[in-house]
Order: structure tokens, then sequence, then C-alpha cells
């Protein structure tokens, strides 16, 4: 789903980088392995993450940083596996993780560029992965890298505009229709190809017992949709977004347990149009509530964001909670 920028996009936000540093738990921790579940053996990678602010005059830019890496520093006490490393189990050759302190990565960049010249924030940006860095370049070969890395930058201020939306569903099931009937880039005539919709399902209450909210672990699974791309073409709009709905409703308990033996032996993700909804935006600094927070640009063309922005000070549609942008 390929968008068109109302203004070129900045590439290069011409960043300074400070030195990259570790930081360590605030206090001493427990030396031990975390067990990872089947899911957390797939979904074994980073979602990078940016979030912008207006300027604060409270917090200058070198208070912003210290108080972030204070914070880092006494959260990665309760949450010390975030400064571990992964680690394989000679004997059941699984990935775990290694709660060993070795730190999370923190970075502080200034640049030149103020959150005007960036442009819209609404449309993609392929320079926003300069935020997110996935590695810590001054690190020796001998030292592993950091499970997740902070990025810390200060410039000014800006607002956008977004598209309204009024619910994850009908915006799934329009993109599902217009996915499928556009292919490679050009409209495709082969009316009986198959078509596949996969929703990322949180799990965390569909299981049963349910996990807590404290549970840090992956808890999330695909919802499928499929159906022959004549039929999402021809059927009316309210039963494309039923299908949409009958494949969360799937993701029961059983379902879940049955899925999670799966990957236990195939070791993989079915393949997809992949829709997912996250509340970036529900994070609070003493500092404000961002005027955009959400994943950087993905290099995957078959996965979209669909992003709440209450922050943005949108009145959303009466009986639905959230103002969405999407990111492809």
């Amino acid at each position: 789903m390929a968008s068109v920028l109302r203004v070129p996009a900045l590439q290069d936000l011409k960043l300074t980088l400070q030195e990259p540093i570790l930081v360590s738990p605030a206090k001493e921790t427990e030396k031990r392995c975390i067990f990872l579940s089947n899911i957390d053996q797939i979904l074994n990678y980073n979602i990078p993450t940016a979030h912008f602010f207006k300027a604060n005059p409270d917090f200058h830019p070198e208070i912003v940083a210290k108080r972030l890496k204070l914070a880092l520093e006494r959260v990665l006490v309760p949450y010390d596996f975030m400064a571990g490393r992964f680690k394989l189990n000679q004997e059941s050759g699984r990935l775990e993780i290694e709660c060993n302190s070795a730190g999370a990565g923190f970075v502080v960049a200034s640049s030149e560029y103020s959150l005007d010249d960036l442009g819209d924030f609404v449309y993609p940006n392929l320079g926003f992965r300069q935020l997110a860095p996935q590695t810590l370049p001054n690190l020796g070969p001998e030292v592993d890298q950091p499970l997740c890395v902070f990025q810390d930058k200060a410039k000014d201020n800006t607002t956008t505009t977004t598209t309204k939306i009024t619910s994850f569903n009908v915006v799934s099931a329009l993109i599902w229709r217009c996915k499928a009937l556009w292919k490679d880039g050009e409209y495709n005539n082969n009316k009986d190809r198959g078509s596949t919709l996969l929703n990322v399902v949180d799990l965390k209450s569909r299981l049963n017992p349910a996990l807590p909210d404290s549970y840090c672990g992956n808890a999330v699974l695909v919802a499928y949709s499929s159906a022959r791309c004549e039929d999402v073409e021809k059927w009316d709009f309210s039963k494309l977004v039923e299908k949409v709905w009958e494949g969360q409703k799937r993701v029961s308990d059983e379902y879940i347990r049955s899925m999670i033996d799966w990957l236990e032996i195939y070791n993989g993700v079915p393949h997809g149009e992949y829709m997912v909804r996250l509340r970036f935006d529900e994070v609070v600094y003493p500092w404000g509530k961002g005027v955009q927070s959400g994943p950087v640009v993905s290099h995957r063309k078959d996965i979209c964001w669909i992003l709440s922005s209450p922050c943005l000070g949108i009145s959303a549609p009466k009986g639905d909670g959230n103002i969405r942008r999407l990111f492809p």
C-alpha cells in the first residue's frame, strides 16, 4: 500500500551521535536464564519505534537525556532480562535469555533540523530509521550486542494531521480489498487467486487462565481470513468486515495452545498480509505526550501498522476510541 508524499521527506536527518554506552541495572540483579516460549523462539526480532515531542522549556535536552538514562537504569531492575543476552541452551538447542546485567544500549544524538523540517508525520519516512539504531557500532567483536538500544534525540516541535477511521476491522477490510486486487504494482486479473489477511491478536485475555498484565514475553499470534480475490472484490463491504472479525474470534484458548504446539514442529509463521494495531501513543513522559509515536518504516511491504492517536487532540467518532494512522 504505497503512500504519496505531499512534500519530499528528508532522508538524511543529519544526526550527530555522542558515544553510545551500555546502561546496567541500578542495583544488582539475580543471575539466571529465562525460558523462551515457542512464540518467543519465532518472534525474536525488534520493532524499532520513534517518539516525537514538542519542545518543553522545563526540560532541556540534556535533562531529558539524563532522566531517560536514570529511568532506564531503574527499569532494568525489575525487567533485568532487557539488560541480558541471547544464549543457546546446549542441552535443549533452544534460545534463552541469560540475565547477566551486560547492559542495554543508550545513544544520545542531535540534529540540525526541527520537527517542522521533517514534514508530515502521517506519511512514512525512511529517514526515521536513523532514530532507531539496532546495534552499537563502538562495541568490540568480543562484546555481544544488547537486546535493546535506546536513543534520545532533541529538537523543535510541530503538529500533524491525521486521517480519521472508525474501527480497526473496517480499516483492515478496506486494505485487504485493495491489496488483494492490486499485486506487484498493477491490477491483477486473476480473480481465482487466493488472498489471506493476517491480524496480530493479543493473547493475554484469550488464554484460560489469562496471562497477567505484567507478562513480558510475546503474547501474540495471527488470526487469518482467507478468500478468493473475486469474492473479496464482489462481496458487500459489510461481509468483508465480518470475515475479518471471524478470523479474530477463531483465536480461542484451544486454538492458541494448538498453534504453540504447531510452532514447536514447523518453526515458522503463516504468510499473508499482516495488520497490526498497537498503542504506542499511550506512553506518557514528564515532558508531555508525543505528537507522534510509533514504529519506523518497515522494509516489509506486506505489513501495515494501524496506530491510535488520541494524543493529536482530534476527536474520534462516537463509539470508537481512537483516531488511527496507517504505516505501510
